[in-house]
């Protein structure tokens, strides 16, 4: 799925590092910012199921607490489909991002 939405190839799947650590390393650099306390922010995601199924997934899977910033979400590929007057459901990311 990864390869066929979003360009991602099996070698950048098999060298990256195990989700805990990027989770961690995601927030510290949120906190580095003060993102979540001085500032606000949004998670931007390609669909719910981003969030709500596979972050929900992993983080029940590597036994993590699922972070209170994801309870909310921005779907850019609704408002792009909104906005574009195209079916939500054929916007890939490259497609997208190639306009």
């Amino acid at each position: 799925m990864c390869t066929a939405e979003g360009g991602i190839i099996q070698a950048q799947v098999d060298g990256a590092s195990e989700f805990p650590l990027v989770l961690r390393d995601f927030e510290d650099w949120l906190h580095s910012r003060d993102l979540g306390k001085k500032q606000t922010f949004s998670l931007a995601t390609h669909g719910s199921a981003d969030v709500d199924t596979f972050l929900r997934n992993q983080c029940a899977y590597s036994e993590l607490r699922f972070p209170a910033y994801a309870r909310h979400w921005v779907d850019i590929r609704r408002h792009y489909a909104s906005y574009y007057g195209v079916n939500a459901r054929k916007c890939s990311v490259i497609g997208m991002l190639d306009g």
